[in-house]
C-alpha cells in the first residue's frame, strides 16, 4: 500500500532535463534524432504522453515510467487500494 511516498516526475520531464537541456538539443532536433514527430516528442516531454518501450532506456526510463504509472494508478484507485487487506502480516 505504500510503494511510492511522493509523486514521481513524468519520465518525459526527466528526459528533457537530463538529455535535451544538458546537451543543448531542441525538441525539433531531438525528434529528428529519435525518428518521431516534433508534436509527439513535445507531448512526451510535457507529460501528456508516455514513453514507448522502444524509446526508453531499459535500465532507467522504463523504471521511471513504471513508477510514474504506478503512482497515477494508486491516486486514481486510492479508495479501492485502502480497502484491500494486507495478505502478509
Amino acid at each position: 500500500k505504500r510503494f511510492i511516498r511522493h509523486s514521481p516526475h513524468h519520465p518525459g520531464a526527466i528526459l528533457h532535463e537530463f538529455y535535451f537541456e544538458r546537451l543543448g538539443i531542441s525538441i525539433s532536433e531531438g525528434a529528428k534524432k529519435l525518428f518521431i514527430t516534433r508534436a509527439n516528442l513535445s507531448s512526451i516531454v510535457n507529460g501528456r504522453a508516455g514513453l514507448s518501450t522502444p524509446m526508453a532506456d531499459p535500465a532507467v526510463l522504463d523504471k521511471l515510467t513504471i513508477h510514474y504509472d504506478l503512482w497515477q494508478t494508486i491516486q486514481k484507485e486510492k479508495k479501492v487500494i485502502n480497502e484491500v487487506e494486507y495478505l502478509v502480516w
